[in-house]
């Protein structure tokens, strides 16, 4: 296989833009493979020109083909079932007693298997304070948590016997899923007192309508950080939803935060459950699976703006939905989520209020859609105005099925600004916090004026409160930093950071690993070609040493609800090194090709090539002030194993043919909603003639493959989004010329 240098390509294109730009080579994108030609081609002309099918584990592909069947409710006896015609009163009564019975000695049961659950926590709970605190610390705890939940329950009686004088149940709010937990992650929820940093919502009012004040427990300081953290993150494990911790002074101090179980401690996960959620639970259907799972169909949407709408119209929490993996916003995307108990109907009817979303392909499941729960994703793209012949893209074409692409994680990876997030990762690793937090809130180039303005006013002012007045929207990052050290303190720069969402946080440190892994890619292709592995490349094995040939799992940084903590705990692990790898010898060459072939994104507990690429990272780290040590952080959010990522991508079952057409702006490639809606055939299709010619490209990648890396060896182009409006630009100003 031919490999050429980025710039040697297109030194030897006739016209277009160089295939290499600044953007591009900050990110380490610096070599293509193959001999074709450049062309261009426009890229999302139209949302509608690229289109994403999400790919199931299973193969399945998601689309919308149903927005109106529901799984029938089986519990409901059929319509034409009779009642017995007569029944005997004492056969009636003795059966009802039977069947009271029977309620008692289930009930019976399900109290002591309960207790046992209880007493089981409380144990493990005990057990994990004890290794962090020691005997008499945590005797303290447990004395506290006891006298505390005796409180509670007395509390709870003198409300019960006040209430009942004075109001009947019917006058009562109704309770929904946040009912009596107070929206303890700081939103106050409705018939709760509102927890940290929250408010009473409705129903719920201040101290008299709920939970009273509870004195805080301050355990012995501590000096140690690492500790302090894990004594955090055991009480969020073992008591969520009725304890939670904060540090004050380097001690650690526990507060009530809601209402405890019997006996204060849950089983680990668990959480605090609501009488409504119980509820609900208790009337969910037992021959359903506890998830509702469905297609989510979007036009120009990002994945997270859609759930937060969905989660809007049927009052649910947005962590309530799960899915896979995040799709494109500038397109049409189809994928597969899952809701905990929610009934089908109550989502179908969201069809006739939603825009430019559609919600449908209805089942019940047993296991919730979690993020990496996905082979990868079927493209269909178009690219218009396309500059070449028919004979030079296919020959394009077909040298790319052959060969694959360098698999680089996009530009999308790093950012769209100015300043590229893995500087601001660089900084977070070297423990630069302030320097890391100027990156992130300084002014930058190209922007806006009114966020450019709102940055230079920081900048010259450092006043928070002036600064997050003049802050526009789309700054939600640089919004959130702001508040923390509003929350903080205006020099506590690591407390600052710490407040963001963790799946922001870490944005950062990993677009950082994703940088050093698309130079160590580049320097690998031009070191040793891209046609055949070589002594000390990595390749990668399962648990049992064998062989293994599927993709290779990657963090996705979702962009969640602040306090996700479950959902981004799950997150952390999966940055965890699933494989082991074998470093090739030179018996081993035969029996591998260059598809097997890994490289690591740094890490703590990664292996690195044993030949020149593996120097070559160690000298990159050095650069930036860096060494393997330095991914085991002393901060724990910024810790980070590593991960391997294979070298090259090769799309699966790529197919392509031309279209033409006389209207630019014609529409090209239909939707699931174009098709189930029964909209005539598009009159581009299946045309030979016209003044535009496009060509429609459709393959599946894997879930940690990037589309636009495709598309730039396919094109040998420049992915930015800044090079494809020139692009587009000059395109159009020469047809208008020839026209």
């Amino acid at each position: 296989m031919k490999v050429e240098a980025a710039v040697e390509a297109k030194e030897n294109a006739e016209a277009g833009p160089k295939p290499v730009s600044a953007l591009e080579a900050e990110v380490g994108i610096t070599v293509l493979l193959g001999s074709s030609a450049p062309w261009i081609g426009i890229v999302k002309h139209r949302f509608t020109d690229f289109q994403v099918h999400e790919v199931a584990l299973d193969g399945q592909v998601a689309h919308l083909t149903d927005l109106t069947s529901v799984p029938p409710d089986t519990t409901k006896p059929p319509a034409d079932a009779a009642e017995p015609a007569a029944a005997s009163v004492d056969a009636g009564a003795a059966d009802a007693g039977d069947k009271g019975k029977e309620q008692l000695d289930d009930d019976a049961e399900a109290e002591a298997e309960r207790l046992a659950k209880e007493e089981q926590a409380e144990t493990e709970a005990r057990a994990a304070l004890v290794q962090l605190l020691g005997d008499e610390q945590t005797a303290r705890v447990f004395d506290w948590m006891h006298q505390t939940k005796a409180e509670q329950v007395e509390r709870t009686k003198q409300l019960a016997t006040s209430s009942s004088s004075s109001s009947s149940p019917a006058d009562q709010p109704p309770q929904d899923d946040n009912g009596g937990r107070g929206g303890w992650r700081g939103r106050g929820g409705r018939g709760g007192r509102g927890g940290r940093g929250g408010r009473g919502g409705r129903g719920g009012g201040g101290r008299d309508a709920g939970i009273v004040e509870y004195k805080e427990l301050k355990l012995a300081p501590s000096d140690d950080k690492s500790q302090r953290t894990e004594v955090h993150k055991a009480f969020r494990v073992h008591f969520e939803g009725f304890l939670d911790t904060k540090t004050q002074d380097d001690s650690v101090v526990v507060m009530v935060v809601g209402r405890a179980d019997r006996r204060g401690a849950r089983p680990a996960g668990t959480g605090g459950r609501s009488d409504a959620a119980n509820q609900r639970k208790r009337q969910w259907p037992t021959c359903w699976g506890d998830y509702l799972q469905f297609v989510l169909y979007k036009e120009n949407k990002d994945t997270t703006a859609a759930v937060g709408l969905l989660a809007k119209f049927t009052n649910a929490r947005a962590s309530r939905f799960s899915y896979a993996g995040t799709k494109d916003k500038r397109g049409v995307t189809t994928q597969h989520m899952t809701i905990y108990h929610m009934r089908a109907e109550q989502l179908r009817g969201l069809n006739a209020k939603l825009y430019g979303m559609r919600v449908g392909n209805f089942s019940y499941v047993s296991q919730q859609l979690r993020l990496g729960d996905l082979f990868g994703n079927r493209f269909s793209v178009v690219l218009r105005e396309v500059s070449a012949s028919e004979e030079e893209i296919n020959h394009s074409l077909t040298e790319l099925k052959r060969t694959g692409f360098v698999n680089y994680y996009g530009l999308q990876r790093f950012g769209t600004g100015s300043v590229a997030t893995h500087r601001v990762g660089i900084a977070l690793l070297q423990g630069q916090w302030k320097e890391a937090a100027d990156l992130i809130l300084q002014p930058r180039t190209g922007e806006e004026q009114e966020c450019e303005s709102a940055r230079k006013y920081w900048a010259e002012t450092g006043d928070i409160n002036g600064t997050l007045r003049k802050l526009p929207r789309q700054l939600f990052i640089e919004r959130l930093l702001l508040q923390g050290y509003q929350k903080m303190g205006k020099t506590q720069h690591l407390a600052a950071f710490q407040t963001l969402p963790r799946n922001l946080r870490m944005l950062y440190p990993h677009s950082y690993q994703s940088y050093v892994w698309n130079c160590m890619a580049s320097e690998r292709v031009r070191k040793y070609g891209a046609d055949k592995p070589v002594v000390g490349d990595l390749v990668l094995l399962d648990t049992k040493g064998r062989d293994i040939g599927e993709p290779v799992d990657e963090v996705d940084d979702k962009m969640g609800e602040e306090g996700e903590e479950e959902e981004i705990d799950n997150a952390e692990d999966a940055n965890a090194p699933k494989y082991s790898v074998k470093v090739l010898t030179e018996e081993d060459l035969p029996n591998y090709t260059i598809y097997d072939v890994v490289l690591p994104l740094p890490g703590c507990q990664i292996r690195f090539p044993e030949n020149e690429i593996g120097a070559a990272y160690q000298r990159t780290l050095a650069e930036q002030g860096l060494s393997v040590s330095t991914f085991n952080h002393k901060v724990r959010d910024f810790r980070l194993p590593g991960s391997y990522r294979r070298l090259l991508g090769k799309p699966i079952d790529l197919e392509w043919e031309f279209m033409y057409c006389d209207n630019p702006n014609a529409d090209l490639l239909p939707t699931d909603l174009d098709k189930l809606e029964g909209k005539a055939p598009l009159p581009s299709q299946g045309l030979t003639t016209g003044r535009h010619r496009a060509v429609k490209v459709s393959f599946t990648l894997g879930s940690s493959s990037y589309a636009t890396m495709l598309l730039r060896e396919m094109m040998k182009q420049d992915s930015s989004v800044d090079v494809q409006k020139r692009l587009y630009v000059a395109q159009r100003e020469k047809q208008t010329t020839t026209a």
